[in-house]
């Protein structure tokens, strides 16, 4: 489903998105256009998975899509613009992942259980580094 053209889409969309509303100063005008854009793409994206996946399948497809679009977006931008990875990594990740997955989705889920979804998801060592020292301060 996510190779589906209405996914890619979506994804094209969110990345010129993020691309403008972090890196492009006064770009109101292109932030709402690209906004109404993925508004109107991502109800047709939840018929096709409606009508091509059981309920358990759409589920699993909806919790993580956001997920997958946003690592998608971080994974173009350390592609194509190499030399600036490293600003890609830590905080901006995880306000990439939030604001991605609260466009898709309209849910504002703390930063915990941002950090909680892409550690399950992804096993990237930043990550679980960073959720084990918070779990370890807790505890102590």
């Amino acid at each position: 489903l996510s190779l589906h053209e209405i996914s890619q889409s979506i994804f094209v969309h969110s990345f010129w998105l993020t691309h403008v509303q972090y890196f492009q100063k006064l770009s109101w005008r292109e932030q709402t256009y690209l906004k109404t854009k993925i508004s109107q793409l991502y109800p047709q994206m939840i018929a096709v998975v409606t009508d091509s996946q059981p309920p358990s399948k759409r589920d699993v497809f909806f919790g993580t899509y956001p997920l997958v679009i946003a690592k998608a977006i971080y994974l173009a931008l350390s592609y194509l613009y190499p030399g600036n990875t490293s600003l890609f990594k830590g905080q901006f990740q995880r306000v990439l992942f939030h604001s991605i997955f609260r466009l898709l989705t309209s849910v504002d889920i703390c930063a915990s259980t941002v950090d909680f979804l892409r550690q399950s998801l992804y096993l990237d060592q930043d990550i679980n580094v960073r959720v084990n020292k918070e779990a370890e301060s807790r505890t102590k």
